[in-house]
């Protein structure tokens, strides 16, 4: 049997250099934080919170599943 070694040094874990993180522009914090809050409560209506749900750990489809769905009041209100 054959062995592959993978050199990978951006992956290595011995570094001591920070990895640098560019700002994104035009990204709205609050807004991206609204949005992940949502989809987390779409993702429990859902059921997918539990490991028989057979999209357990899976966010795909959810946005377009629920479209126009209140999660509260207040979303019902917009």
């Amino acid at each position: 049997m054959t062995s592959i070694k993978l050199h990978l040094p951006h992956l290595s874990m011995n570094t001591t250099k920070p990895v640098p993180i560019k700002p994104l522009i035009g990204c709205n914090p609050v807004e991206q934080l609204a949005r992940q809050v949502r989809l987390d409560g779409l993702y429990a209506l859902d059921g997918r919170d539990s490991i028989d749900h057979e999209m357990h750990g899976l966010y795909t489809g959810l946005w377009v599943k629920y479209a126009g769905t209140p999660l509260t009041d207040k979303d019902s209100s917009k």
